[in-house]
Formats: C-alpha cells, structure tokens, sequence
C-alpha cells in the first residue's frame, strides 16, 4: 500500500502542472454562440448514414475492423488509448 501511495503521489506530482497549463491554455479562446451553432450543425451524426439508418456510430465498425481486432485479441495485441503530455489533444488509438 506504501509504494502505491508513494507511486500515486509521484503521478500527481508531474501530473499536475502539465494538466494545470494545459487546461489554461484551452481556456484562452471563447466560443461564440456563432461558433457553437455551426458546430452543432457541422459535427451532427444526424443523417450521415441515411434516413432509415437505425444504427449510428456503429456503421464505423466494419468487418475488417472487426477482423482486426479479434486477431490483435488473439495475439494479445495492447493499443494504448492515452494521450501524451507534449500533445494533449492528440489521442494514440
């Protein structure tokens, strides 16, 4: 329990500051409602796959896809999901 606090507590420690002045600089730029709405609009799934689509999202998963990721399964294949702390908008997977 000692060393998972001690590893906690070092996680939290260069964690913190690069969190802080990412989160400033994200803050620096307000969205106008202009903006806003033109993102509701232009980032809307709404439609994207037809009138009748029923599904959403899930029409991205394709066989291949699907084949990929059994075999990484398989193979026990990791693919990390986390983002870096030179490039916090930039997500790995």
């Amino acid at each position: 329990m000692k060393v998972f606090a001690q590893s906690l507590l070092v996680l939290l420690m260069v964690g913190v500051p690069q969190a802080k002045s990412w989160s400033q600089a994200a803050s620096t730029h307000v969205v106008t409602d202009a903006e806003y709405e033109r993102w509701k609009k232009d980032l809307s799934n709404w439609g994207r796959w037809g009138k009748d689509d029923e599904i959403g999202a899930l029409n991205l998963i394709t066989p291949e896809k699907r084949t990929r990721t059994w075999i990484r399964l398989r193979t026990s294949t990791t693919t990390a999901c986390s983002t870096t702390a030179t490039s916090p908008m930039r997500i790995a997977c």
